[in-house]
């Protein structure tokens, strides 16, 4: 393990490295590391250690100073072996309280206002992705006359996730046969999987009677878009502008690469899928993210879990982030949604 390639006086220059360089953005040089580190040693040897970092792989130059900046894998090591974390503020957990618990109640809206408060609390790119609505269980058909021919038909499943489609008839749908045909879709459907619904739709709603409401018939018709999550409420995210204004991709072709990379909905949905399957924290290190369009980055993410489905959250940023105070909040807004359902 790397906790052995390093001695007590080289973590502790890392250490110092590292939580400078979050902090100000700019390296320091070894006397300055040489006060703040703690340890009783001239700046000559403070160089000393800092070349023996270097060469293990911890540190390495930025080239536009002759100050040394941690590397991935000095990220990392202080990540796993060095990090003390911050406790969060009484504030900054009443602020992810306050966006969970103001919301009406419906996933949509808490994980578009999550992502608002983990952007704003880390001043990255935060994203929410709520929990894959074509595994959840159906619970309810509710159907709203929009006109004379239009309806919007609202299916909403047990964790609480709603979809809704807007369809349009050839002739009116009676109140009387909009509330049977309502009630025996529900009688019929409640409590199965969406993908056993989508497999043997017909079967299972059509009889001698149903065949005669044109609400079932309608229902039918836009099962599939009423059973297949738009990305924009599969995928929240927010604070585009906070990343873009970190010094790390201010130049052309970086900030190019950001608004890339947000545009990318449908990658940043398969990455956070991914990462359902990690418990606690996950941080992902610059090169660690195996795909190219990512080394430039942190991802920090949590899961949490809404009735047995599993979303995620999270937030992305430069390598150069406080670690110690975003890894704790990302925890608690993961555990605050969980607990809200």
């Amino acid at each position: 393990m790397d906790v052995v390639l390093l001695n007590d006086r080289e973590q502790k220059v890392l250490e110092t490295i590292v939580r400078d360089f979050m902090v100000m953005g700019e390296p320091e040089g070894s006397r300055a590391i040489s006060r703040k580190s703690g340890l009783e040693l001239s700046p000559a040897s403070i160089r000393n250690v800092i070349s023996d970092l270097e060469e293990k792989g911890f540190v390495e130059p930025l080239h536009t100073s002759s100050g040394r900046v941690p590397t991935d894998k000095g990220y990392r090591f202080y990540v796993d072996n060095l990090v003390e974390m911050s406790i969060l503020s009484n504030e900054q957990k009443d602020k992810i309280e306050q966006q969970v618990e103001a919301t009406a109640g419906s996933i949509d809206e808490i994980a578009r206002a999550t992502s608002r408060i983990l952007s704003s609390l880390s001043k990255q790119l935060g994203l929410v992705l709520s929990p894959r609505f074509d595994s959840g269980i159906f619970h309810r058909l509710t159907v709203a006359e929009v006109s004379e021919k239009r309806y919007v038909l609202v299916l909403a499943i047990e964790s609480g996730l709603v979809n809704t489609v807007v369809a349009e008839v050839e002739s009116p749908i009676g109140r009387n046969e909009l509330e049977d045909a309502v009630a025996f879709i529900n009688q019929r459907l409640s409590g199965r999987k969406l993908l056993d619904i989508q497999k043997h739709l017909a079967e299972m709603i059509y009889t001698d009677d149903s065949n005669k409401l044109g609400l079932v018939r309608l229902f039918i018709r836009n099962y599939e878009n009423l059973s297949a999550f738009p990305v924009d409420k599969i995928l929240h995210l927010a604070g585009t502008g906070n990343i873009i204004n970190q010094p790390e991709f201010i130049r052309k072709e970086n900030l190019e690469a950001v608004i890339e990379l947000v545009e990318n909905k449908e990658m940043l949905i398969h990455l956070f899928e991914n990462r359902k399957n990690h418990n606690g924290v996950y941080v992902t290190i610059g090169a660690e993210n195996s795909d190219g369009e990512l080394k430039a980055y942190t991802i920090l993410s949590a899961k949490y879990t809404i009735g047995g489905e599993a979303g995620a959250l999270g937030i992305i940023g430069p390598r150069r982030l406080e670690y110690p105070r975003i890894i704790p909040m990302i925890d608690y807004a993961a555990r605050m949604i969980s607990r809200k359902f």
